[in-house]
């Protein structure tokens, strides 16, 4: 049903140009991955009504060997030749995965990150400019159990569940009886670690719990488990409660994303189960991650296991990551770096800051 839709998708809205037909085909939430940037609803719907307006004509072609459907999820191999009147056709190659909720193309992943800009037609589309690795030194951070070296052109911070519903008062994090003053105790120290890695030109990656309003990717034993005040889903004085959308789930405004940076809604403890983030990772060719956020034994580290056994090096910001309990924390903090590194290394901002800036200057 996926893959027919898709096709459909093509011809109703690329190739007859009718940018209209975002809306038919898209969610409203929708989210495109292209070229390491991202695009959402609003700039993707702007960006076809811009381009079908103009002169240009589209034609699409499948390799029908390459389809994969997964469900809710479609991965495919196409080409798409557009023309300017009296100008020669140009040819790009598009692997993609399509992820579909409510019928709807949720996420879309160009995976070959083909070159828009190569058509002039789509100028305002992001561009390939990632910064050149061949010239990339490695640098070295005095971190826990011992230095950690690691390549600054393919790093990135991950922030994990920096969200309102954990750290403001009157949130779901507080209904459970946590003190939430601890967690946002630590959003100055995460701020500067971000606003570090934003002046040194790596990638910063936002991640949020949250579910889908209908509730279909919130397992039973998720919600009904233990007697908390609201569970989620419930109406609470944030919106409902860890759903996606609701004021609850937004980050912070001291740590607000920036426009192009990732968001990863993620329905589970650790940021790539169900998400995007593994492809998020792989078209910025990272292989270090630096993380922050709360709470460092649940999610933080849960994120951190993900992350070690697709074989990312991970470092743990050890000022910039909280939990609700003190004990709790420094638990983390030492099996995180127990045993040789077990799980990865971890250091104070200050360190991760100076190793950043002495790199990236």
């Amino acid at each position: 049903m996926s893959i027919e839709r898709l096709r459909e998708m093509f011809t109703e809205m690329v190739v007859k140009r009718d940018a209209s037909a975002v809306a038919r085909y898209y969610h409203p939430r929708f989210r495109l991955t292209t070229n390491g940037q991202e695009q959402d609803y609003d700039a993707f719907a702007r960006g076809h009504e811009a381009v079908y307006g103009s002169g240009v004509t589209y034609r699409v072609e499948y390799d029908e060997d390459a389809w994969v459907d997964g469900g809710d999820r479609v991965g495919a191999r196409v080409w798409i030749t557009a023309q300017r009147p009296g100008e020669e056709a140009t040819r790009i190659e598009v692997v993609l995965v399509a992820a579909y909720r409510d019928g709807l193309i949720h996420r879309l992943w160009e995976l070959t990150w083909p070159d828009w800009s190569r058509l002039g037609a789509f100028e305002g589309y992001p561009r390939r400019d990632r910064r050149p690795r061949v010239s990339s030194v490695a640098t070295t951070i005095a971190a826990e159990p011992f230095p950690l070296s690691f390549d600054p052109d393919a790093s990135a911070l991950v922030v994990v569940d920096m969200q309102r519903d954990f750290i403001e008062p009157g949130g779901f994090g507080e209904s459970l009886g946590n003190d939430v003053g601890r967690l946002a105790a630590i959003v100055p120290t995460v701020a500067r670690v971000i606003e570090g890695f934003r002046a040194a030109g790596l990638a910063v990656i936002h991640t949020k719990e949250c579910h889908r309003a209908d509730l279909s990717d919130l397992p039973r034993s998720k919600r009904d488990r233990g007697s908390p005040t609201w569970r989620i889903g419930d109406p609470g004085p944030m919106g409902r409660v860890l759903i996606a959308g609701e004021p609850g789930t937004d980050i912070v405004p001291e740590l607000a994303p920036l426009p192009g940076e990732s968001v990863v809604e993620k329905p589970g403890k650790g940021a790539f189960y169900d998400t995007e983030l593994g492809a998020i990772l792989a078209a910025k060719e990272v292989t270090t991650l630096f993380v922050a956020g709360v709470t460092t034994e649940v999610c933080v580290q849960a994120t951190m296991i993900e992350a070690n056994d697709r074989g990312f090096e991970c470092l743990l910001v050890e000022d910039a990551t909280e939990s609700y309990f003190e004990e709790f924390r420094l638990a983390a903090l030492a099996m995180v770096r127990a045993q040789g590194a077990i799980i990865g290394w971890t250091a104070p901002a200050d360190r991760v800051l100076a190793a950043i800036g002495a790199s990236c200057s």
